[in-house]
């Protein structure tokens, strides 16, 4: 994995999101009972960012101690996208730019 800064785990469901800077998208990985991981093939989201057809440069990602919400920083985009989680999936529901022009 080209430039990873970090991971979150989700214990409930067993995956990891891996915000990829490198790769401009956040993948999921499955851990195994063993400990083993597995990449899920299609299940790595892109353009979460939702600008101009990037992922803006996915760098760090927080879970929500409560809700099915992630939060994710976008360091080449300048913005940080609050995002759904169903059963492994992310679904941006809102954007916030961190710079002011």
């Amino acid at each position: 994995l080209p430039l990873v800064a970090g991971v979150s785990y989700r214990r409930d469901l067993g995956l990891l999101y891996v915000p990829d800077l490198g790769s401009d998208m956040v993948r999921l990985l499955k851990m195994h009972e063993d400990g083993g991981l597995e990449e899920l093939e299609g299940m790595c989201f892109r353009n979460l960012a939702g600008a101009g057809g990037s992922g803006g440069g996915p760098r760090h990602m927080a879970l929500h101690p409560l809700l099915d919400m992630c939060y994710c920083l976008h360091e080449l985009g300048s913005v940080i996208s609050a995002v759904a989680m169903k059963g492994g999936r992310l679904t941006r529901v809102l954007q916030q730019g961190l710079v002011r022009t």
